[in-house]
């Protein structure tokens, strides 16, 4: 039985409430507000209140229109503005709504502060802000008993899988490990990425984002003192580490600058767990700029880190779907960057329909991976793909798959059923097919290109990744390699790469720059010069630098992308070919 009447009090008008009788309940709050002029205000805003939970809002904005809001506490006077936003809200003024919700939710009693977060998460929701709705929320969940947070939680999900990955990156980006919204993204971009053979593909095999060429003579230097070097000094990885480390230090004593800062190197062991320890212990000893790690399971460490991070420049590529936070970036010589490359060098040339041979390990399918996503972006199509064993010397069955030869055996198989008398046919290759793309280490390269020009590939572009070149000249190895194209940094081809990049020639003492193992030599000179200006190269995605091992610039994903050299090999010996501009489509 509702209680009304003039006999209702405070503690009957909340009885009411509690039992779901909001008019009745306004309505005692009205006569209250009318018989206590000292507590008006406050009666009025609690009848408004009720209006609100019966819905009618008519009756909330009559209700307030009513309120002289000197009579209200400041928590009082953000219950009114909150119950005003929800009026302009209710009629689609979401703007008006968020002009109202200015409050600090922070120094606001929790039951009013989750008020605050789910009214700005419906009103920036309403302008399409996926993001901050999504940021509100998050705040709002701990405010939250068990069964609202499920709700919550699924509204949230729900705003995140309506970003474009873009923005969901760049949000991922900006946000503190520490806000209650990373998880969900980092949960997000988990699920994303299931499936995927290399948790690298999404990262370079978009389009790079600079579409101009810049100097880092011109670019913003930043402002660094001391500098911690994070690399292992034993273990597996020790000898990469050393020729990374030989061209930070080869780059670190050609840089010129008057403040150039200290450079210390720091053991990080061989351990996620030790990685993370050299890097809080250059935080404690006072470094202000980090380079390394070099081990992918240490990055991840230290970027899932809830800790504050010091511009960092990670020598390697977190695991999926971490990314760096703003102000850090990662690097790395990864073989899906050169696989890309190919695919749009593949384009430039006009090819249509391409295929694929590759080892069958780890590498060989990244590889292929990255570059099947990129060159059918560019509207290609993949005709055959194989995989080679890397331990055997007769490859004629990789080969025969890669070329379509195995189906036009079949078919002659076929025609000889049909027929039913005896029937030769040569083995052929698929004549659609315009060109190959290899990812081979030398001795393997230079195993196939032979068996592949003795199975009437003569005529075929043949474009491959750097692995396939030795890093040093070596004419009477490598003229079985004659006639291919193949991708590799600038500084092993002796090109031009800017007066900040110390010459091959200059060190060739260093027993790192021969052979391969110069392009980690180089990778370490661009880690050097990318961190001195880390801030500029971010805020410039538009803009790609020379570097020793290519191209760089940065993309949304705080990766720096890299843009390597092409040469062709005549008589054994790499060649230069001239610069082109990637095509974006491939022409039909």
């Amino acid at each position: 039985m509702p209680l009304l009447g003039a006999s209702v009090d405070e503690s009957g008008a909340k009885v009411l409430m509690d039992n779901g009788q909001f008019r009745d309940a306004a309505l005692a709050y009205q006569r209250l507000a009318r018989k206590n002029r000292d507590q008006r205000a406050r009666y009025q805003l609690l009848s408004a209140d009720a209006w609100r939970e019966e819905g009618d809002f008519d009756n909330v904005q009559a209700s307030l229109k009513a309120i002289d809001r000197d009579g209200l506490s400041n928590n009082q006077s953000v219950q009114f503005d909150l119950l005003d936003a929800e009026i302009l809200l209710n009629r689609g003024d979401a703007d008006g709504a968020l002009n109202l919700l200015v409050a600090d939710p922070q120094k606001l009693p929790p039951e009013i502060a989750a008020g605050y977060y789910e009214l700005r998460a419906q009103a920036f929701e309403k302008n399409a802000a996926f993001a901050d709705a999504a940021l509100e929320r998050a705040a709002l969940n701990g405010l939250l008993d068990p069964v609202e947070r499920v709700a919550n939680e699924h509204d949230l999900r729900a705003l995140l899988e309506k970003l474009k990955p873009d923005a969901r990156r760049n949000l991922m980006r900006a946000t503190a490990r520490t806000n209650p919204l990373f998880p969900f993204l980092a949960a997000l971009g988990a699920t994303a990425r299931e499936g995927s053979a290399s948790s690298y593909t999404d990262s370079v095999s978009a389009a790079p984002t600079a579409t101009r060429t810049g100097s880092l003579s011109n670019a913003t230097r930043e402002n660094i003192s001391r500098i911690a070097l994070l690399l292992p000094s034993s273990g597996p990885i020790a000898p990469a580490a050393r020729a990374v480390q030989d061209g930070i230090f080869a780059a670190y004593f050609s840089d010129t600058a008057e403040n150039r800062p200290e450079l210390a190197l720091i053991d990080s062991g061989t351990t996620a767990a030790s990685g993370k320890a050299a890097y809080d212990k250059a935080v404690a000893d006072g470094f202000d700029h980090v380079i390394g790690p070099l081990q992918r399971d240490q990055v991840t460490a230290i970027f899932q880190s809830n800790e504050v991070l010091l511009p960092t420049l990670a020598l390697n590529f977190a695991d999926s779907p971490t990314l760096p936070p703003k102000g850090s970036l990662q690097f790395a010589l990864l073989p899906e960057e050169e696989a890309v490359a190919a695919a749009e060098h593949m384009a430039e040339k006009g090819l249509k329909r391409v295929a694929v041979l590759v080892p069958d390990d780890d590498f060989g399918r990244r590889a292929a991976e990255a570059f099947e996503a990129r060159f059918t972006a560019l509207g290609g199509q993949i005709g055959e793909r194989a995989f080679f064993s890397v331990a055997g010397t007769d490859h004629s069955t990789a080969i025969f798959s890669a070329m379509g030869v195995t189906e036009s055996q079949g078919r002659a198989k076929l025609v000889r059923g049909i027929v039913g008398i005896p029937f030769s046919a040569q083995a052929s290759r698929r004549y659609d097919l315009e060109g190959l793309f290899l990812a081979a280490k030398p001795p393997q390269g230079r195993l196939l290109l032979p068996q592949l020009r003795a199975f009437d590939a003569e005529d075929w572009p043949i474009v491959a990744t750097s692995n396939i070149y030795g890093g040093s000249p070596d004419s009477e190895l490598d003229r079985d390699l004659n006639g291919l194209e193949f991708c590799d940094a600038p500084w092993l081809l002796n090109t031009d790469v800017g007066d900040d990049v110390p010459p091959r020639a200059s060190i060739r003492s260093l027993n790192s720059t021969v052979g391969a193992g110069a392009r980690l030599v180089a990778f370490g000179i661009d880690a050097y010069r990318t961190l001195m200006h880390l801030s500029w190269l971010e805020s410039n995605p538009d803009t790609a630098i020379a570097g020793a091992t290519g191209l760089l610039s940065v993309d949304q994903n705080g990766s720096v992308r890299r843009k390597p050299s092409w040469a062709v090999m005549r008589i054994g010996v790499p060649v230069v070919l001239g610069s082109s501009t990637i095509s974006n489509t491939i022409s039909n």
